[in-house]
């Protein structure tokens, strides 16, 4: 077999392969005799059925597979034979040839770029560093009270944390939206769960008060149909109830979920969850500046089959987002589209190569942790663990998750790393980067 390999532009190869006749006739004349032994022709027996009949009842159909074969073949030992890494799969023009000269095709396609993953030591992460403080614990178990709470009906104004139930009907230029009437509305005061302008618009609100409050949407609202517009509320306020929280007791315990938990055990409960919600946080902000900080550092030259991948596969998941959030087209920004699948690719293949120059291995340990700390938000965690350890699909993504972390966490280690301590509550309103 003779290979010949042509760089036409950048990422891009031409491999012209030569097989020599003598090899195609080898493989023919093994695929006749194979036919010649499992042929059912009439007047023949099995087996005896001659050569030249044989050639000339199936001589075409037996060279079209052993090309094809040949082609596959071939193919993988000359980009092996010339260390190429082709990415996706060849443009195959197979050249016509005479019986007896052999075989030849040329075989285009793009190759992973190679390169050395540069500027680790510039990167700069600021990693926080945060402790779990009783109060942090208090405000949770407070939260918990809340949504435990009994409520009640009171005749005064609406006060900070009273619930309000209403009717709205919304409309723009005096034509109704969607999404913008409800009945029986409930909304808790100070939640700031509705648009600033038609929560202050229902400050000391009372049960019975009829109200029109003007409401501007955000210019960046997720709805386009009311997105920078302003709206015209008429609401109808039926019940201002106020909360009466219950005892931290064995039964508040009890009816959370924790039966049969201390009180002590119960704290120690909600600042365990609290120190892995910190963890993923801390994480996920070093994990920002530091891919942040490896894009940055690192421009090279992408297969364009790669990234027409990866934006084909980001417009299917617009799409699919799109339709369950009820709507049925989505208006994809092309430019923006790129830009983000070009830091995908880019990354992809640097965080590879960063795995491949260090030989960073799996930790399976920590795949485990993942998969449990996912499976602890269901009812049955150990049900849920099994699911996901029977899908390998779901278990690739979980390594591919973890190892990324890895080497996200080895990258800082190498970076310009900075801690700063804060509270809790900081690094819940901390920038991602």
């Amino acid at each position: 077999m003779q290979v010949s390999v042509e760089t036409t532009s950048g990422l891009e190869r031409k491999m012209t392969v030569q097989l020599p006749a003598d090899k195609v006739k080898a493989a023919v004349n093994e695929k006749l005799n194979s036919i010649k032994n499992t042929a059912k022709l009439d007047g023949f027996r099995p087996g005896k059925i001659p050569m030249t009949v044989i050639k000339k009842r199936f001589g075409e159909h037996a060279r079209g597979e052993v090309m094809s074969e040949l082609l596959q073949s071939s193919y993988g030992q000359a980009i092996q034979q010339e260390k190429l890494y082709p990415v996706g799969m060849p443009q195959i023009e197979p050249k016509e040839l005479e019986e007896t000269e052999g075989m030849e095709y040329v075989a285009t396609f793009e190759v992973f770029p190679e390169f050395e993953v540069q500027g680790l030591e510039k990167i700069k992460v600021k990693r926080p560093k945060v402790e779990i403080a009783d109060t942090d614990i208090d405000k949770v178990i407070e939260n918990l009270r809340k949504h435990k709470a009994d409520w009640s009906d009171v005749e005064r104004a609406a006060a900070e944390d009273d619930k309000l139930i209403i009717d709205f009907v919304g409309t723009i230029d005096g034509e109704e939206f969607e999404g913008g009437s409800a009945e029986d509305f409930e909304m808790v005061v100070g939640a700031k769960s509705m648009l600033e302008d038609f929560e202050k618009g229902l400050d000391g609100a009372k049960a019975g008060d009829e109200k029109v409050i003007e409401v501007k949407f955000p210019e960046d609202y997720p709805s386009k149909e009311t997105a920078g517009k302003t709206a015209s509320f008429k609401i109808n306020v039926k019940k201002v109830m106020e909360s009466a929280l219950p005892e931290v007791n064995q039964e508040f315990i009890d009816a959370i979920g924790l039966k049969d938990k201390t009180l002590e055990e119960f704290r120690t409960e909600v600042k365990t969850n609290l120190e892995r919600e910190r963890d993923q946080a801390i994480l996920a902000r070093v994990k920002a500046q530091v891919l942040k900080g490896l894009e940055e550092n690192n421009e090279i030259e992408l297969p364009k089959a790669l990234l027409d991948q990866e934006i084909e596969q980001m417009k299917q998941q617009a799409q699919q987002q799109a339709q369950q959030q009820g709507q049925a087209d989505v208006d994809i920004d092309a430019e923006k589209l790129e830009k983000d699948a070009r830091t995908r690719v880019t990354l992809s293949l640097v965080i590879s190569e960063l795995v491949k120059e260090n030989e960073i291995k799996l930790d399976q340990s920590r795949v485990q942790k993942m998969l449990f700390n996912v499976a602890s938000s269901y009812g049955d965690p150990a049900m849920i663990m099994s699911y996901y350890e029977k899908n390998p699909e779901m278990m690739k993504n979980f390594e591919a998750a973890v190892l990324e972390e890895q080497v996200v966490e080895w990258v800082a280690e190498k970076s310009d790393l900075e801690e700063n301590e804060i509270s809790f509550e900081e690094l819940a309103k901390a920038p991602m980067v």
